[in-house]
C-alpha cells in the first residue's frame, strides 16, 4: 500500500517562512512613507518644512503621494528576485524531498514482495518462523532459505564452565574458551591448537552459508552458531509439522523407533522386566520419544519420567501424536516433568539421574560436545547410559564428499568423528556396545553410516 501524500512539517514552515519575508518587508515600505507615528530624524534627512524644525510633518497628501510612488522599479526587482529564488529553493526542497519519499516507497514495495514471495523470514528475530508461523511452510522451503540467504553469524561460543564435578584427576579447565572439554581432553574451535586450545591457527573463512568454518581435522563440527542452529531447528519443526497428519491417531509411533528397538537388542541390556529405571531422563526426544516403545515393551517404571526438548512446546501444540501433548506421558501421570529445553542446558542437573537416554540426538544440536559433558555430569555414578549416534569421519570436510549445503546438511549440522565419542565414552563401563557393520540400521535404505548403540554405567571415578 502507497504511503499517503501529506503537507510535510518542513514544508510548511518553509511556506510561512516565505509569507512572514513578504510581510516584513510590505509593513516596512509602507511605514516608512505612510506611517502616523512621529519618527525623529536630523536635519539633513529632512526636506524643506513649514516650521523649519527637525520632524517632517505628516499629512495625508504627503502619505497619498508616498503610497503612490512605492514601491520603485529598484524595490519591485529585489523582491521579486527574491520570491523567485525562495520559490527556487522550495521546488527543489519539494523535488528532493519527493525523491526521497519515492525511493522509500519503492524499497518498502519492494521488501512487501520478497516477504510475499520468500516463505522464510528472518528466523531468529520473531517475526515469521518455518514450521511455526508459516502455515503449510515446509522443510524444502527452509532450505530454499538457507541457500538463498544463509544465516546471521557464525560466531561460536563455547561452555564458561566446563569441570567434571567430583572427577578431580581430570583436567577441570575450559580450554581457554576456545574449545570444550570432554572428560579431561581439550577439542579446540577452529583457529585454535594445544593442549589447552591455546595457541592461535589459520581459521576457515566464515561466510555465513556453508558450515567450514565450524570444522576442525580432530573432532569434525562438534559446534555451531546459535543462528545455525535456529536453521536447523526450524527445518526440522516444519518436517514434523508437516508429517503431523500422517501422525495423527499414532501416539509414539514415527522417528525410526522400530529400528532402533531392533538394535538395541530390545533393550535387554539395560535390566529385566519391571525394573525401576530410579529418576530418569530422554534427551532430545522429539514428538515421540524413543524411552516410551521401550518403558511398555519392557514393563519398566520410572520414579520421575523427565522429557527434555527444545521443540516440546511446538510439538505439543501443532504435532498429533506427541505423547507428553497434555504436559503427561500415559502411564507416567504425576511423572512426567517436560522441559523445553536443549540439551545443552542439562548442566542445572548434577549427579541427578539413575538413567540417561539419548537416541540420534547429537547430529541436530548446537554445541555436542558440551551436551556429552553434561550427560556425564548428570548422571550419578553407577548410573545406566542408553546412548546411540554417528560418527561422520568417512565425510570429511564439508562439501568434500557432498555438497556444501543439501537437506541432510541443513538437518545434521553437528558431525562429530569418533575420537569424540570414544573420549566421552570412556568414563563408562560397557554393558552392549554394537557399532557399525554389525548394526542393521546403518545399513538400510542406501545408507552407509558408522557408530555405535551402547548401554554401559557411569564408572564410579575417572582416577
Amino acid at each position: 500500500m502507497r504511503i499517503p501524500k501529506v503537507m510535510r512539517t518542513k514544508q510548511v514552515a518553509q511556506i510561512i517562512a516565505v509569507v512572514a519575508v513578504l510581510c516584513i518587508f510590505f509593513t516596512q515600505q509602507v511605514g516608512d512613507h505612510s506611517s502616523s507615528t512621529v519618527v525623529p530624524v536630523s536635519a539633513s534627512q529632512t526636506g524643506p518644512s513649514d516650521n523649519g524644525g527637525g520632524y517632517p510633518p505628516i499629512h495625508p497628501t504627503a502619505g497619498e503621494q508616498a503610497l503612490k510612488s512605492w514601491p520603485g522599479p529598484g524595490d519591485t526587482d529585489a523582491l521579486l528576485a527574491k520570491i523567485a529564488t525562495l520559490e527556487q529553493t522550495v521546488a527543489a526542497q519539494e523535488a528532493g524531498d519527493t525523491a526521497a519519499l519515492k525511493a522509500k516507497i519503492a524499497t518498502l514495495e519492494q521488501k512487501v514482495a520478497a516477504q510475499e514471495t520468500q516463505p522464510a523470514t528472518n528466523l531468529q528475530g520473531g517475526e515469521k518462523v518455518i514450521g511455526r508461523n508459516l502455515p503449510g511452510a515446509n522443510s524444502q522451503a527452509a532450505l530454499k532459505h538457507v541457500l538463498a540467504n544463509g544465516w546471521e553469524s557464525s560466531d561460536v561460543h563455547v561452555t564458561q564452565d566446563q569441570h567434571h564435578r567430583n572427577d578431580i584427576c581430570l583436567y577441570q579447565g575450559n580450554c581457554n574458551l576456545h574449545g570444550e572439554n570432554i572428560l579431561g581432553r581439550c577439542f579446540c574451535l577452529p583457529g585454535f591448537t594445544g593442549p589447552e586450545c591455546e595457541e592461535a591457527t589459520d581459521k576457515p573463512l566464515c561466510t555465513n552459508n556453508d558450515d567450514k568454518c565450524f570444522y576442525t581435522e580432530e573432532a569434525g563440527v562438534f559446534a555451531i552458531s546459535l543462528s545455525r542452529w535456529h536453521m536447523a531447528q526450524e527445518a526440522e519443526l516444519a518436517m514434523w509439522n508437516g508429517n503431523a497428519g500422517k501422525k495423527a491417531g499414532k501416539a509414539g509411533t514415527g522417528d525410526r523407533i522400530d529400528e532402533h528397538l531392533k538394535d538395541f537388542s530390545n533393550y535387554v541390556s539395560v535390566g529385566a522386566d519391571g525394573n525401576n529405571l530410579g529418576n530418569f531422563i530422554e534427551v532430545g526426544t522429539g514428538p515421540w520419544t524413543q524411552s516410551l516403545t521401550m518403558m511398555k515393551a519392557r514393563g519398566f517404571s520410572v520414579n520421575k519420567y523427565v522429557i527434555m526438548e527444545p521443540g516440546a512446546i511446538n510439538y505439543a501444540a501443532n504435532t498429533p501424536g506427541t505423547v507428553y501433548r497434555d504436559g503427561q506421558i500415559d502411564g507416567f501421570d504425576g511423572k512426567t516433568v517436560v522441559i523445553n529445553a536443549g540439551g545443552e542446558h542439562l548442566d542445572l542437573f548434577y549427579e541427578a539421574f539413575d538413567t540417561v537416554m539419548i537416541v540420534n540426538v547429537l547430529e541436530h544440536v548446537l554445541n555436542g560436545a558440551s551436551i556429552l559433558r553434561n550427560l556425564y555430569n548428570a548422571l550419578k555414578p553407577g548410573g545406566l547410559l542408553i546412548f546411540q549416534d554417528r560418527w561422520w569421519d568417512q565425510e570429511g570436510a564439508p562439501g568434500s564428499e557432498r555438497a556444501e549445503m543439501d537437506m541432510d546438511v541443513l538437518f545434521h549440522p553437528i558431525r562429530m568423528k569418533k575420537v569424540v565419542f570414544e573420549q566421552f565414552l570412556s568414563g563408562f563401563e560397557v554393558i552392549y556396545d554394537r557399532r557399525d557393520e554389525e548394526v542393521a540400521s546403518f545399513h538400510t535404505g542406501g545408507r552407509n553410516y558408522e557408530g555405535t548403540y551402547f548401554i554401559g554405567r557411569k564408572k564410579m571415578t575417572q582416577c
